[in-house]
């Protein structure tokens, strides 16, 4: 296990010297410099207390020093802690081989963090990250931990200090290189560690989704008994009303942490443990006797088996004397980490286009295969794919990132489609538009979109719209002014998500979803496929910024192959991008063309609303929260949750059942919509028309397990009495299309899962690995919900046949006996069994989340995020959050309220940088930017050299430029691979 801490100023050498496990001698292994930047600084060997505070306080034995500065940071403390068992075998059965195993393991882990080890160096006014691969780290190993138990774990001390190749002279580090990697580093040492426990002879069980794992001799019993800081800290945390997240487990442990003892020292210390271990001590001298005499046989055993080979070999014998990786395990560990690396990457690839290296090795770290793969030839194997450019060095973006050559290949096919189409559109011919659009009273913003989706001959047209321009209101225009020109003429609009279909059709728009588009069309991209014109007809595609890569292609290549006379892409490349791989809307804007820029908005009518949501457009999310005043609300004692539905609950009743609450994550929203409902059920002073109904069930509900393909077809994370729904006919093992069954077990290799289906009979289902692209089933989580009258739910699974669509709503107007019937969002009464497969696939509907919520306008909203929400409490999705409200029609109501647990963190958090677009292109500003886009040295049609260029250079200054020191111009090192000789 890895945690982190950033030195607040008292970690000194002392600190550090007062536990080590071996400090009763000299031996060199007390202490010890690591790290190519302690090599540069000259520190090296034992560290010296003297040395040790110099160089945190920046002053090195090579002359330099840091600047002087108040809130300077020394360093940050990374520290390794073996599993309990492995602590309790070497250090209570005097394991020493389990020492220098966990020594390997964190250095190795460490190397790893030294890869990616960078500095921010200012040149002027720009500022730009340089990976610069070395460390200052001073190791200590101790082996006590605060409760007085055996603990064995390695405090890996950074300096904050880092050499630059590019200015010849030392910088501060870059912390978020360090803690960028952090996970990976930990996955790192676990597995490293294992690995070497196992060639020990120790057999290894219970590998949790962290890598983390226990020795099977130790048993349990002894390892809780060594185990009373867990137990302290696992006791205190029944007392608190927080949730249990690591934040909270990390302030509870530091509330309830002790001062060590260290009055005992070395073999008197190992005899006080073996004395309280005494009823186990026979079991476990046994299993670390057994761990000796197994590796001395198969050592024996393999000699014997190379016995018969010529004396000209004598290399194979002499490398038997020291237990080698290679030997032992060879081909199979060589032969688990390629397909470990061929799964995550199809795993990473779906979900991003553009990726850290560091969550491919996590990603690797954690298949089915990683049992057997070793870090070290997982690393090598992912700086072959970068050497064959396979991967791409996406040098546009923070160090450490990387794309593929088949996401650059697809991004610039794309692009190359929409720069060098045909112009084909003469629908407008002869149209009035002006008039048309006066009677519209179109703002200028608005006029700019209905010109650009009429005029002109171009096939494409890409307009950017902040939220709240008016796009959907112009998109009518556009309709009406089709249908009053001619009976042959109509706007064809899509969108990503049902939800947003719907709201689409209520304002009047002929629309449906992205994905139903591209199904029903998709045999047009067969060869031989019947040509078809529709040249007077628009395809408009709205919230285009979440459509991923591949769908983007697939959607394109159909318009042009059904002959649609024009394409507009409308959607905010500020808002949520796809779920899936790729950004092509800002692709499309910043290298294609962007016809027009929607900036003023017409969505809020409170002043206050009105500038939040324009300086959230601009990129300026923390300054938005600012100017917000009361409507920017800090919880004290209540949970985020509770402050939510207290703001909900004091609503006038009209609008709160009218409400858009939005909770930055489904953790969240889940804890909302509890304290909702039980209020809608038991809150009697609630008007009785709000109020839910008596009659309720109890039914099974499926929560749909988010797996790519990759990992159902490798047997990845899913469990015993996870239910699994089949989207294809399986003759072999008897099932057919929409077939359910239970997972009884799953095969930890990955190959096999045992099923249970619903008539009672059990099959086996081989998992294809990479022989099929697409899974055989779907994954979901058995739970239990319950379904009341008058409750508001949506579907979260399609039935196309009925027309059920995953993410629109709809309300249980009654429970009878048999049965239910349903309003749908259509007014329309429809009665359902209670035993219907579909009743499994709902959810409440009483809030959202931010992805959800984009499209929607709401005269009310309510919002919760902490300032601890990183992943899901983004500037997207803030900025999502602060351009929902806004009045209806006539009523001037308009209110917005969003709650935090902390205001001036989460403010300065979201005054940070946004994070560039998921579009490798823009990341791979090697490429050469006219062979990235048209694949040859001419400019696409319509557009001049001069035109051309200057994009170009947009695209390098809004990017920051070229770098003065790419990171792939020195040859990569892989510090695992070689056996952390620079952490010695």
């Amino acid at each position: 296990m890895l945690s982190a801490s950033k030195d607040a100023g008292g970690n000194t050498a002392e600190y550090y010297a007062a536990d080590n496990y071996y400090s009763a001698g000299d031996n060199p292994a007390d202490s010890q410099w690591l790290g190519e930047g302690a090599r540069r600084a000259h520190l090296a060997g034992a560290i010296d207390a003297d040395k040790f505070n110099e160089a945190r306080d920046g002053r090195l034995p090579d002359g330099s020093a840091a600047a002087a500065k108040e809130n300077r940071v020394p360093g940050w403390d990374f520290t390794f802690s073996a599993p309990k068992s492995v602590s309790v075998a070497a250090l209570v059965g005097r394991d020493q081989r389990l020492i220098e195993a966990h020594r390997y393991a964190s250095q190795s882990a460490m190397a790893y963090v030294e890869r990616h080890a960078a500095t921010r160096i200012r040149e002027g006014k720009e500022v730009r990250r340089e990976r610069t691969g070395n460390l200052v780290v001073g190791r200590f190993t101790h082996d006590t931990s605060r409760a007085g138990d055996p603990a064995l774990h390695d405090h890996m001390y950074i300096m904050n200090r880092t050499w630059s190749a590019s200015t010849k002279s030392w910088h501060a580090l870059d912390s978020r290189s360090i803690y960028g990697v952090k996970e990976t580093a930990g996955r790192i040492y676990s597995s490293v560690l294992r690995h070497q426990a196992k060639e020990l002879g120790y057999a290894v069980s219970g590998i949790d989704a962290n890598g983390n794992f226990q020795l099977t001799g130790v048993s349990q019993d002894l390892s809780d008994r060594f185990s009373k800081r867990r137990a302290t800290i696992v006791e205190a945390l029944k007392d608190t009303v927080q949730t249990t997240t690591r934040a909270v487990r990390e302030r509870v442990a530091l509330m309830t942490r002790g001062t060590k003892d260290f009055s005992l020292k070395g073999s008197a210390k190992t005899d006080a443990w073996r004395k309280e271990a005494a009823e186990h001590l026979r079991g476990l001298d046994a299993t670390v006797s057994r761990t000796g005499a197994f590796l001395s046989r198969a050592q024996a055993h393999i000699a014997k088996a190379f016995s018969s080979l010529p004396s000209s070999s004598p290399a194979i014998t002499d490398a038997l004397q020291t237990p080698s990786r290679q030997t032992i395990v060879g081909s199979r560990r060589e032969s688990a980490a390629r397909q470990a690396v061929h799964t995550a990457l199809r795993d990473m690839t779906t979900q991003s286009a553009v990726f850290h290296e560091a969550d491919l090795v996590s990603a690797a770290l954690q298949t089915p295969q990683a049992e057997y793969a070793h870090p070290a030839d997982v690393i090598k194997l992912i700086d072959e794919h970068r050497r064959k450019g396979a991967l791409v060095l996406a040098e546009n973006s923070e160090p450490g990132h990387l794309t593929t050559r088949s996401a650059l290949d697809l991004e610039k096919a794309l692009i190359t489609r929409i720069s060098n189409a045909d112009p084909v559109w003469r629908g407008s011919d002869g149209m009035q538009t002006d008039a048309i659009a006066k009677s519209r009273g179109l703002t200028r913003d608005q006029r700019r979109l209905f010109d650009a989706a009429l005029n002109g001959s171009d096939r494409y047209k890409a307009v950017e719209g902040v939220a709240g321009a008016g796009k959907t209101y112009t998109l009518r225009a556009v309709a009406a002014a089709l249908e009053s020109h001619t009976d042959t003429l109509k706007l064809e609009v899509l969108a990503p998500l049902n939800e947003q279909v719907t709201d689409l059709k209520a304002s009047g728009l002929d629309a449906r979803t992205v994905s139903s588009f591209v199904h029903a069309h998709q045999h047009l991209l067969k060869d031989g496929a019947q040509p078809v014109n529709r040249s007077d007809r628009i395809l408009a595609v709205d919230e285009a910024g979440q459509i991923a890569n591949k769908d983007m292609d697939k959607l394109t290549r159909i318009a042009e192959a059904a002959g649609y006379g024009r394409v507009v892409l409308l959607g905010d490349p500020k808002q949520h991008g796809a779920i899936e791989a790729g950004a092509p809307l800002p692709l499309v804007l910043k290298m294609a063309r962007a016809d027009v820029r929607m900036t003023s908005i017409a969505r809020q009518t409170v002043p206050v609303h009105k500038t939040a949501a324009r300086l959230a457009s601009q990129g300026f999310v923390g300054r938005a929260l600012d100017v917000l005043g009361p409507a920017l609300k800090q919880v004290r004692e209540d949970t985020i949750e509770e402050a939510v539905f207290k703001s909900w609950r004091a609503l006038p009743s009209a609008k709160r059942q009218d409400a858009l609450v939005v909770l930055s994550n489904n953790a969240r929203r889940a804890k909302a919509v509890e304290l909702i409902r039980d209020a809608l059920i038991h809150d009697k002073s609630l008007p009785h028309a709000e109020r839910l109904g008596d009659k309720a069930f109890d039914a099974e509900q499926l929560q749909t397990v988010h797996l790519t393909d990759a990992r159902i077809n490798s047997g990845m994370g899913m469990a015993a009495g996870d239910r699994v729904i089949f989207t294809r006919n399986l003759r072999g093992i008897g099932v057919e299309k929409n077939d359910a069954a239970s997972i009884v077990s799953v095969d930890k290799s990955g190959k096999t899962a045992k099923l249970k289906k619903d008539d009672g009979s059990t099959v086996t289902y081989k998992f294809p690995g990479h022989k099929h692209q697409h899974a055989h089933f779907r994954v979901y989580r058995p739970d239990r919900i319950e379904i009341r009258e008058k409750d508001r739910m949506r579907w979260t699974r399609t039935d196309k046949e009925r027309g059920f669509h995953a993410g629109t709503g709809f309300q249980i107007k009654s429970v009878e006996a048999d049965h239910v019937v349903i309003q749908t969002g259509d007014n329309k009464e429809l009665r359902l069994a209670k035993s219907d497969p579909q009743l499994r696939h709902i959810d409440y509907a009483y809030a959202a989340t931010s992805y959800a919520a984009q499209g929607k306008t709401n005269a009310t909203v309510i919002g919760g995020v902490g300032a601890e929400d990183r992943k899901s409490g983004t500037h997207q999705s803030l900025y999502v959050l602060l351009s929902r409200v806004g009045a209806r029609g006539e009523d001037p109501w308009e209110r917005l309220q969003i709650i935090t647990n902390d205001k001036d963190g989460l403010i300065s958090r979201l005054k940070g940088a946004w994070s560039k677009p998921d579009a490798a292109t823009l990341h791979a500003v090697s490429e050469n930017f006219k062979d990235t886009i048209a694949g040859k040295a001419i400019a696409p049609k319509g557009r001049s050299d001069a035109q051309y260029e200057r994009r170009s250079a947009e695209m390098d200054r809004d990017s920051g430029g070229s770098r003065s020191t790419p990171e792939d111009k020195s040859p990569t090192r892989d510090p695992i691979q070689r056996e952390p000789d620079r952490m010695r």
